[in-house]
């Protein structure tokens, strides 16, 4: 089995089976440590807040809409969920969300995609939560 460098360092395989293994450990993980976080009485407004900008005409006139946006938010992170037409659209939209419409709400955003059968897929992005919100 080969495998490639992530990022972070670590070996990814790169046959399908071992890679949507990893993808989804890495999602449970991710998931394990948003999970641990406090919860936030208060974050219901930061929620709102963001899953407005996620549907900002400024991201949807670059052609990526997400399909069912959703944001729960902790004490100290956020998990951005999404659906999109392609993995590419889903990557596409992490960045431009973080870089133009995210800053100030969310940082060090962690985007995870996980590609369905179907070709769809949905965007994870595991963030901290920015000062003030």
């Amino acid at each position: 089995m080969s495998s490639a460098l992530t990022g972070s360092g670590t070996a990814m395989p790169l046959n399908s089976k071992d890679a949507k293994a990893a993808e989804l450990q890495r999602v449970r993980a991710m998931d394990a440590r948003f999970f641990s976080d406090p919860r936030d009485p208060a974050a219901a407004s930061v929620e709102i807040r963001m899953l407005k900008t996620m549907t900002d005409k400024g991201l949807a006139a670059m052609g990526t809409v997400p399909e069912n946006p959703d944001v729960q938010c902790r004490r100290d992170s956020c998990r951005i969920t999404a659906g999109f037409s392609h993995a590419d659209d889903a990557m596409d939209w992490a960045l431009n969300y973080v870089t133009l419409l995210g800053h100030g709400a969310v940082s060090n955003a962690q985007p995870i995609v996980v590609r369905n059968a179907d070709g769809s897929a949905q965007l994870r992005m595991y963030a901290t939560r920015g000062p003030g919100t």
